[in-house]
Formats: structure tokens, C-alpha cells, sequence
């Protein structure tokens, strides 16, 4: 739709953007051709890198992203934790008040080592907490063009604030909000518009209510 071209227009302008929606309003669909948009206009597939908090978000993108023949043949290997883009690796050190050697995990990549990427893409942005953003930040160059990807209605972080929240406010941003049909073919996704609404979810293929007395 109109939107999910605005979306791509930006890509090929070179802008920072957020790029949201609710369950259904084809994110993963834009994100993909957003992808082949920069691969188009001429960055090899070490300079792209599509990253989450979560393996299972990881995981997911993978899968969705890499429908496309060019995206899997190509890029497969750019789509990765933000840990995992960051290299941490175990540091051994010295106990503070104790007589023993203890270990923490560091990034390898930093400002002194930063990454060589000039596209990220950063998916399921809301879960994304201000203490990792700072490491991930600390490691890019300059200029690099970020696309924030998430729904505000979905997990905050698990420590501290979201690095969305500060994107909405500083960043132009395209919200999709078409909800397509075969979207709804999904039980728990009609429950999840449902309660966006402030309806109660209906029992259906894939959603069984119990009531409970206390």
C-alpha cells in the first residue's frame, strides 16, 4: 500500500525512520522488499545487517525475510542477535572484594573496533533497553541509516526504557495500519485487534476462553 512505498522510498533517499504497526499490518512484507531496496541501490550484503534483542525474533525475521530467493542466497547470515552482532565474548577479571578471578561478557565490537555496516535494521525496536542501545550505538559509524521496526503495543524491555520511544519522537515515522485478511485468517490475531479496540477476546479456532472463580 501507499505507506509500505513511502517506506521504500526512504530506504532509497538513505533516511532513518520508524517503521510501525499493529499484528497484521504488513511490516514483515515491507521489511523484505525494504531489504532488496538496498541490495538494489548498490550495498553489498556485509554492509545490511537485520537485528533483534531475542533469538526467537531472530529467528522468526530469518524465516520471514529469507522467503526471498536473493535475501536467503545472500543475506542470510546478516540477520543475527544484537549480542551476537556485537561479539560478546567472556572477560576474566579480578573480584572487586574478593581473592578470585570471576568473568563478565564484553562486546568485541566498540567505537575502537566498530562494525562496517551502513544499513541496520533493528526489529521488534520496543524491546530494545537504553543500556544495550548505548553498546550497539558505541560500535556504528557515522552516517549510517537506521530503520526502527516495531509495534509500541508489543514487550517493553526487560530492564530500563525502550530506545523506540526516543525514536518516535526524533525520527519521521510511517505507521501501517491497514489490517490485511488473511491476517485475520489468524484466531489470535482478530483477539489481539480486539483488545487494541478495548473489545474482549471471543472464543475461536484458536482461542479458548475459561472463566475462573475467586
Amino acid at each position: 500500500n501507499d505507506k509500505q512505498l513511502l517506506c521504500l522510498e526512504l530506504a532509497k533517499q538513505g533516511k532513518s525512520f520508524v517503521y510501525t504497526g499493529s499484528a497484521g499490518t504488513g511490516k514483515t512484507t515491507g521489511c523484505r522488499e525494504m531489504v532488496k531496496t538496498f541490495l538494489d541501490s548498490g550495498y553489498s550484503p556485509d554492509e545490511i545487517a537485520v537485528v533483534s534483542f531475542t533469538n526467537r525474533a531472530t529467528g522468526n525475521i530469518r524465516n520471514a525475510l529469507c522467503k526471498d530467493e536473493v535475501i536467503a542466497t545472500t543475506l542470510s547470515g546478516q540477520i543475527l542477535t544484537i549480542h551476537k552482532i556485537l561479539e560478546y565474548q567472556p572477560e576474566f577479571y579480578q573480584h572487586p572484594t574478593e581473592d578470585r578471578m570471576t568473568m563478565r561478557f564484553i562486546p568485541a565490537r566498540t567505537a575502537a573496533n566498530p562494525l562496517g555496516i551502513r544499513i541496520l535494521i533493528i526489529e521488534e525496536a520496543s524491546m530494545l533497553g537504553l543500556d544495550l542501545w548505548m553498546k550497539l550505538y558505541d560500535a556504528i559509524l557515522p552516517g549510517i541509516v537506521i530503520v526502527y521496526v516495531g509495534d509500541i503495543n508489543q514487550l517493553p524491555p526487560v530492564f530500563g526504557k525502550s530506545i523506540m520511544n526516543y525514536a518516535l519522537a526524533k525520527l519521521p515515522v510511517i505507521e501501517l495500519t491497514h489490517v490485511y485478511r488473511t491476517a485475520l485468517d489468524s484466531g489470535i490475531l482478530v483477539n489481539a485487534h480486539r483488545v487494541l479496540k478495548g473489545l474482549p477476546p471471543v472464543e475461536n479456532k484458536d482461542t479458548e476462553i475459561k472463566k475462573f472463580c475467586i
